[in-house]
C-alpha cells in the first residue's frame, strides 16, 4: 500500500483542487457524501464499460459464428432463419447497452444533484453570514 492510498485526506485535497468550495459547504459530512457519490460513479461506470466491452465481444464471436452459418446453408430459407436469430440477439445487445446508458446517465445526474445542492446550500449560508 502507497502512501497516497494511506493518506485519509488525499480524496478531500484533490476534490478541493479541482472544485474550490467555500468555507461554509467544507463539512466534513457534505465533502464525504459528495466524495463517496463520485467514487461510486467511478465504480458504476467501470462495471458498465466491463459489461459493454463483454457484449461487443460476444456480438463480434456471434458475427464470426454467422458467417460461417451462412456459408453452409443449402437454402435461401435457411440462411433468413440464421440471420433472424442473429439480428434478434444484436438488438437484444443494443437494448443492454441503451439500458446500461440510461441507468448511468440517471445516476450520474442524481451524484450531480447531489453535489450542486451541497455547494448550493455551502454559498447561501456564506451570504447570509455577511
Amino acid at each position: 500500500m502507497s502512501d497516497v492510498q494511506r493518506d485519509n485526506a488525499s480524496p478531500l485535497i484533490a476534490w478541493q483542487f479541482f472544485m474550490p468550495l467555500p468555507d461554509t459547504v467544507r463539512r466534513e459530512e457534505d465533502l464525504q457524501g459528495a466524495l463517496r457519490g463520485d467514487i461510486a460513479l467511478f465504480e458504476e461506470a467501470e462495471r458498465k464499460t466491463t459489461a459493454w466491452m463483454d457484449r461487443r465481444r460476444v456480438a463480434f464471436e456471434s458475427g464470426l459464428m454467422l458467417a460461417g452459418d451462412l456459408t453452409t446453408c443449402k437454402d435461401p430459407l435457411s440462411a433468413v432463419a440464421v440471420w433472424g436469430k442473429w439480428i434478434c440477439a444484436s438488438l437484444n445487445c443494443m437494448a443492454a447497452d441503451f439500458s446500461d446508458a440510461q441507468d448511468f446517465a440517471n445516476k450520474a445526474a442524481a451524484v450531480g444533484r447531489l453535489t450542486a445542492q451541497a455547494m448550493v446550500e455551502g454559498f447561501s449560508a456564506s451570504d447570509r453570514a455577511r
